[in-house]
C-alpha cells in the first residue's frame, strides 16, 4: 500500500489501475492490486472516478497539502530556533576569543613580558576606568589594613592580650584575617 501511495504522490497525476500494475511489476496479480486499491479508497487514502470506460486513480490532495504545509511550518520554527541558536553560538564565540585574547595580555603582564601600562594603552577607555579604580580600592584596602593593625596593636596593648585571644573573643576565625605577631607584654 505504501509503494501505491508513494507512486501516487509522485506521479502528482490521476492514472489507472493498468499503469499502477505496471508500475508495481506484472509479477503482481492484477486482483491483488485492485485489492490494494479498495482498501486504500475504503481508507480515504485515494479517490477514484470513472472516466472514458476506465476507472482513474487518485490520491486526496487536499489532505496531503495541509500535512506538508504543517510540516512545512514545523521545519520553518526549526530552521529558526537553529539560527538564534548559530547567532547566540558565533556571539559566545567571539566573547571567548576576546575573553582568551585578554587572558594572554594579563599573563604576558603578569609574568613580566609586556609592560602593564602598554597593555593599558591598547584597550580601550573602560580600562583604564577599570584599573583607576582597582588602584583606589587597592590604597583603600591598605590603609584599612594599616588601620586594622594599628587598632588591633592598641587593643592588644590596652588589655594586655594576645592578638588569638582578641580573635577568640570577637568570635573571629583566625583563618580568614592576617596573622600579624604582636608582642605586647601583659
Amino acid at each position: 500500500m505504501d509503494a501505491v501511495l508513494r507512486y501516487l504522490k509522485d506521479i502528482r497525476r490521476p492514472c489507472s489501475i493498468a499503469e499502477i500494475h505496471k508500475h508495481l511489476g506484472s509479477h503482481l496479480a492484477m486482483k491483488h492490486v485492485v485489492d490494494v486499491m479498495l482498501k486504500l479508497v475504503e481508507n480515504g487514502n485515494i479517490q477514484y472516478k470513472v472516466y472514458n470506460n476506465s476507472l482513474q486513480i487518485f490520491i486526496q490532495l487536499e489532505e496531503e497539502v495541509d500535512r506538508m504545509r504543517a510540516e512545512l511550518q514545523q521545519k520553518r520554527r526549526q530552521l529558526a530556533s537553529l539560527r538564534q541558536t548559530q547567532a547566540i553560538f558565533q556571539k559566545l564565540l567571539q566573547l571567548q576569543e576576546k575573553h582568551n585574547a585578554a587572558l594572554d595580555n594579563w599573563h604576558r603582564a603578569f609574568c613580566g613580558d609586556v609592560r602593564f601600562h602598554g597593555i593599558v594603552q591598547e584597550q580601550d577607555i573602560e580600562c583604564r576606568i577599570l584599573i583607576e579604580r582597582y588602584q583606589e580600592m587597592r590604597l583603600f584596602c591598605e590603609r584599612l589594613k594599616y588601620l586594622y593593625t594599628n587598632f588591633l596593636g592598641t587593643i592588644c596593648g590596652l588589655e594586655g592580650m594576645l592578638v588569638e585571644e582578641v580573635y577568640e573573643n570577637l568570635g573571629i576565625r583566625d583563618s580568614i584575617l592576617p596573622h600579624r605577631n604582636f608582642t605586647h607584654n601583659r
